[in-house]
C-alpha cells in the first residue's frame, strides 16, 4: 500500500518546472540558432574578402606586367635593314634605303598616340586611364592588338584588347574584375620621367646630344566589396617602364 509520501514523491514535474525547462531549452536552442548565423556570416564575408584581395592582386599584376612592357620594339638597333623586306624599314629609311642600319630612335612604339599616354574615358575620374602600345607579335610594326591600356569605367577596371587609335573612349575593353562582387571606387595613374644626357652625364638633356628618359608609372587601385563599404582594398604599385624613351 502506497503511504501519502510516496505519492508526493511519485507525482512528477509540475507545470511551472516543465514551463521552466521549455524556456531553458528555447535560450539555448536560439543562442545556437544566433552563433551558426553569426558564424555562417563571418565565413560568408571571409570568403567575400578572400575574393575581393584575390581580385585585387590580380589586376594590379597583370596592369604592372603589362605597362612594364610599353614600347618594346622587336628589333635590334643597329642590325642592317633588308632592301624590301619588311615593309618598316622602306617606311623608316624610304624606298632606296639599302642595308641601313634600324636606329633606336626610330621605335614606331613611341610615335603619336601609340606612346604611353595617361588620361581618362570620358565622364570618368582624371587619370584613370592609360594607353601604351608594344610589340606583342614580334613583326616590328604597331597593329591593332598592340595598342592595349587600362580604363575605370563606372566601377570596373577595364583591360584594352586594341583598336584604332589607341583611346580612352574607343577600341576593344573587357572588364578585369567581377562588378556582381566588387566595385573599383579609384583608380589613377601617374607618370614621372628623368631625362638624361647620354653623352654629358649629369647636365641636362640637349638637342643632338642623346637624351635617354627613365619612366616610371605609380598605380593606385581602390576596390570595395559591392554594398559594403566598409571592406575595402588600396594598393599602390610603382613601375619601371623597361625600354626607356630615346631621343637623338
Amino acid at each position: 500500500m502506497l503511504t501519502s509520501s510516496t505519492q508526493r514523491r511519485q507525482a512528477g514535474m509540475g507545470l511551472v518546472e516543465l514551463l521552466m525547462g521549455i524556456l531553458v531549452g528555447s535560450l539555448l536552442l536560439g543562442g545556437l540558432v544566433t552563433l551558426y548565423v553569426s558564424t555562417s556570416k563571418a565565413n560568408a564575408d571571409n570568403i567575400k574578402l578572400a575574393r575581393l584581395n584575390q581580385e585585387v592582386r590580380a589586376m594590379m599584376g597583370i596592369m604592372t606586367r603589362e605597362i612594364r612592357r610599353a614600347g618594346y620594339w622587336g628589333v635590334v638597333p643597329g642590325t642592317a635593314g633588308v632592301v624590301g623586306n619588311p615593309a618598316w624599314i622602306t617606311a623608316i629609311y624610304g624606298a632606296g634605303i639599302g642595308a641601313g642600319t634600324v636606329k633606336l630612335s626610330s621605335n614606331p612604339f613611341w610615335q603619336a598616340t601609340d606612346d604611353l599616354t595617361i588620361g581618362q574615358l570620358t565622364g570618368a575620374a582624371a587619370n584613370s586611364c592609360i594607353t601604351f602600345s608594344y610589340d606583342l607579335d614580334e613583326d616590328n610594326s604597331v597593329d591593332d592588338e598592340e595598342r592595349l591600356g587600362f580604363r575605370l569605367n563606372n566601377g570596373v577596371v577595364e583591360m584594352r584588347l586594341g583598336g584604332t587609335p589607341a583611346s580612352c573612349n574607343s577600341g576593344s575593353y573587357t572588364p578585369m574584375n567581377d562588378g556582381n562582387l566588387t566595385t573599383v571606387t579609384a583608380l589613377s595613374f601617374a607618370l614621372a620621367s628623368t631625362p638624361l644626357n647620354i653623352n654629358n652625364p649629369g647636365s641636362g638633356c640637349v638637342a643632338g646630344q642623346g637624351c635617354q628618359t627613365i619612366r616610371q608609372v605609380t598605380i593606385g587601385l581602390t576596390v570595395q566589396l559591392l554594398g559594403n563599404a566598409a571592406v575595402s582594398q588600396s594598393i599602390t604599385e610603382q613601375v619601371r617602364i623597361r625600354n626607356d624613351l630615346y631621343v637623338p
